[in-house]
């Protein structure tokens, strides 16, 4: 039997160009190299710690040529892209977001337990949500909060993207005309990101209490919008869906993943993203169906 190789896009060097001429760019303008992040399509290698010693951060690597990650992405039936503002630098540098393995720092490998920390731990019960979905199986919050060790071995192998729309590292909060001024300044490069990555169902984070369709104040979703995307607001019976009709595209209206004010609790961000989203997908198989149709 003959054995033939399949040749995937190289969605990883590509995004590496995209984010070495954005970091340039971003230099040329007076911005400084240690507080430019990078991000994109996740690592799929090995998780090691990140210095080498028992105190430090599981970290995850890049697979060898970038194999894993380019073959994943390639065949991803329903990519799902992570948007956020910026990164929380807390007076340090800017790191790799791709690196992220949503361990506990003093845990053991192979004890798989969740970071107690907000902002990941919201994402990591979100991802398995929305993946298992995407699959036409609703998980409730309760079953995730109680079965962290699963959530962490999904992810595990789970491929998703996460692109920061403000490359610039922050504080604890990112004002909103910085994140503006930022969007605008750098479109090109953003835009240039989120294409390459293509995703199927984008979750916005960054939300309002009024929501996108009445005060426009989630940036990446209206980055979307003004970049070639049809999101239209799905209706109040799915609360935070857009759609974009032609493309089959579905974008989740989210909260910032460490925002805890007005009552948003880890199961009401929780639910807000998956509970909404299956109940679009219940009732329009159509847009799920678009991606995994044409991989046949």
């Amino acid at each position: 039997m003959v054995s033939i190789m399949v040749e995937y896009k190289n969605y990883m060097q590509e995004n590496q160009r995209i984010l070495e001429e954005w970091q340039a760019e971003f230099e040329r303008c007076g911005g400084q190299a240690s507080l430019f992040s990078w991000d994109g399509i996740m690592f799929q290698g090995a998780i090691e710690r990140e210095n080498g010693t028992e105190d430090s951060n599981w970290v995850r690597f890049e697979s060898p040529n970038d194999e894993v990650e380019n073959k994943k992405w390639a065949e991803n039936p329903c990519r799902l892209l992570i948007m956020t503002k910026d990164q929380n630098l807390d007076g340090g540098g800017a790191w790799d977001s791709r690196i992220a393995s949503f361990r506990k720092k003093n845990s053991d490998i192979n004890d798989y337990q969740l970071t107690g920390g907000m902002f990941y731990k919201r994402l990591a019960f979100v991802i398995y949500g929305l993946a298992k979905a995407m699959e036409g199986e609703l998980v409730s919050f309760e079953y995730v909060d109680s079965h962290r060790e699963e959530v962490v071995q999904f992810i595990d192998t789970y491929p998703f993207a996460h692109v920061n729309c403000k490359k610039e590292g922050g504080g604890s909060s990112c004002p909103n005309e910085s994140l503006s001024a930022a969007i605008e300044k750098f479109d090109s490069y953003l835009n240039q990101e989120v294409q390459l990555i293509d995703a199927d169902v984008f979750l916005c984070c960054g939300s309002t209490s009024n929501g996108h369709y009445k005060d426009k104040g989630n940036y990446s979703l209206g980055f979307l919008i003004d970049h070639g995307y049809t999101f239209e607001y799905a209706g109040a019976q799915y609360k935070d869906i857009y759609c974009d009709k032609a493309l089959h595209k579905i974008a989740i209206d989210a909260w910032h993943p460490s925002y805890f004010g007005n009552g948003v609790t880890d199961k009401v961000f929780y639910e807000e993203c998956v509970d909404t989203f299956y109940a679009f997908a219940k009732d329009h198989e159509e847009f799920i169906k678009n991606r995994v149709d044409n991989l046949k």
